[in-house]
């Protein structure tokens, strides 16, 4: 059972290094908004190729903006914690079972809510920065990039694999109870 030693040992390690990643996100939200001179000035600076941009930021656009990004965070958030949760039944030694198919389905779905939100999140911010303009000057910005496809992508798997492991699981249970 060596394969079963390594496997739980690595999960181990994933399971930390997910945790340590899961603290640093407030840590990081907190840090680019405390830290930032002029959160109006660097938000100008991220839209510098948006033709439209006012000069000055009400105060509402840029708590709008920032509520945008921290929901960012916290949806970015749903998928690594169920991750720490199928690391942690992994470190059990639990591979395939109900309960970390369901798991892994939820990966999957939280990854697919963070391609939605990451789409979604750049229309909303481009239409909270500009909502202030004179009619005719504000502007309205609908983009996919290849990580919102990938992440399209890549969640829709991870639901598939959950689901077959799920099917897995329960034909090894019946299988178990003809024996």
């Amino acid at each position: 059972m060596p394969n079963v030693q390594n496997m739980i040992r690595l999960a181990l390690i994933l399971r930390a290094g997910v945790l340590v990643v899961l603290c640093c996100l407030p840590l990081v939200l907190a840090a680019k908004f405390l830290l930032a001179e002029s959160l109006g000035a660097e938000i100008r600076q991220e839209f510098h190729w948006l033709s439209h941009l006012p000069q000055s930021l009400a105060g509402w656009q840029v708590a709008a903006y920032c509520g945008t990004v921290v929901l960012a965070f916290a949806i970015f958030a749903i998928p690594l914690w169920h991750l720490y949760r199928l690391l942690s039944r992994y470190s059990e030694g639990a591979f395939i079972n109900a309960e970390t198919a369901g798991i892994l389905r939820q990966i999957g779905l939280g990854l697919l809510l963070v391609a939605a939100y990451s789409f979604l999140s750049h229309t909303m911010q481009v239409l909270i920065l500009t909502a202030e303009n004179a009619p005719g000057q504000r502007s309205l910005s609908i983009s996919i990039d290849q990580s919102m496809v990938g992440l399209l992508l890549a969640g829709g798997a991870v639901v598939l694999v959950g689901w077959i492991m799920g099917q897995a699981a329960e034909i090894a249970d019946e299988n178990r109870s003809f024996v």
